[in-house]
C-alpha cells in the first residue's frame, strides 16, 4: 500500500472483518451441516432472499478498507435500490482494475466481479440462491473473500480462449479457491492441466496456451 509500514493481505482482511462486524450483518448457520440430501422442494425455493444482503455489506467493507489502507480509488458509476456498479483501481502500476457490481433478481442481490467490464464477470456470488444450495453465511463470505483477495494480492488469473463466431471458446479463472474452466458452445478441445497453466502465468513462465488467448494477471495492490 501507499503509506506507512508494509500492509499485508492479512492486515486488510482483519480490518475488513472488523468493519463488517460493526455493520450488523446477518449471520445464519449451514442448514445442510449434517450433509443431508436437500429436499426436492428446496431447489425451487428461496425462503429469505434478503439475507443475501450480507454479501453487499461484505463488499462495502472491502471497499472501505481498501480505500483507507491502500489508496484504492472507487468510481461509482451507478447506485440505487438493489443496484451498484463500481470500478476499483489501485494507485500502483500494472495492477488489474476491479469492476464490482450488485444486481437483484427475485429480491436476491448478486455480486458480480470482473477485471474487464461490468458485463463480463469472472465470478458471481451466490452462484445459486435456492434453499438447496444454501450452506450458510460463512460459506458465502468465504467465496467472496477468496475472489477479492486474489485481486488484491495479485494472484488472480483470467484467461479467455480464442474467439470463434464472436464467442470465446473457454474461460479459465484462477483464485485462491483453485481454478475453474467454463467452455463456450463451440468447444475446440480440452485445455490440458489448467492448474499448471495458472501456476505458469503466476510465476512468469510460458503457459503454453493456444494462439489467440487473452491473459489477464496483474501485480498486487499492496
Amino acid at each position: 500500500c501507499h503509506t506507512g509500514p508494509m500492509t499485508t493481505i492479512a492486515d486488510v482482511k482483519t480490518e475488513v472483518a472488523r468493519v463488517f462486524d460493526a455493520s450488523g450483518a446477518p449471520y445464519w448457520p449451514n442448514p445442510h451441516a449434517d450433509n443431508s440430501i436437500a429436499a426436492e422442494e428446496e431447489y425451487s425455493r428461496v425462503t429469505d432472499p434478503q439475507k443475501y444482503h450480507v454479501l453487499v455489506l461484505r463488499l462495502q467493507a472491502w471497499q472501505t478498507v481498501l480505500a483507507k489502507m491502500c489508496g484504492v480509488d472507487v468510481d461509482t458509476r451507478a447506485k440505487g435500490l438493489g443496484t451498484l456498479r463500481q470500478r476499483w483501481s489501485s494507485p500502483h502500476s500494472d495492477t488489474l482494475p476491479l469492476y464490482a457490481s450488485v444486481g437483484t433478481l427475485d429480491q436476491v442481490p448478486f455480486v458480480g466481479l470482473s477485471v474487464t467490464s461490468d458485463t463480463d464477470p469472472f465470478d458471481i456470488v451466490p452462484d445459486c440462491a435456492c434453499d438447496a444450495c444454501d450452506y450458510g453465511s460463512q460459506d458465502l463470505l468465504r467465496v467472496l473473500d477468496a475472489d477479492l483477495t486474489a485481486v488484491v494480492d495479485g494472484s488472480l488469473v483470467v484467461v479467455t480462449g480464442p474467439v470463434v463466431d464472436g464467442d470465446p471458446t473457454f474461460h479459465l479463472v484462477g483464485t485462491g479457491r483453485g481454478c475453474a474452466v467454463t467452455w463456450g458452445e463451440d468447444e475446440v478441445g480440452p485445455l490440458f492441466e489448467p492448474e499448471a497453466v495458472i501456476d505458469a502465468i503466476r510465476s512468469g513462465d510460458d503457459p503454453l496456451l493456444p494462439p489467440g488467448c487473452t491473459v489477464r494477471h496483474g501485480r498486487s495492490w499492496l
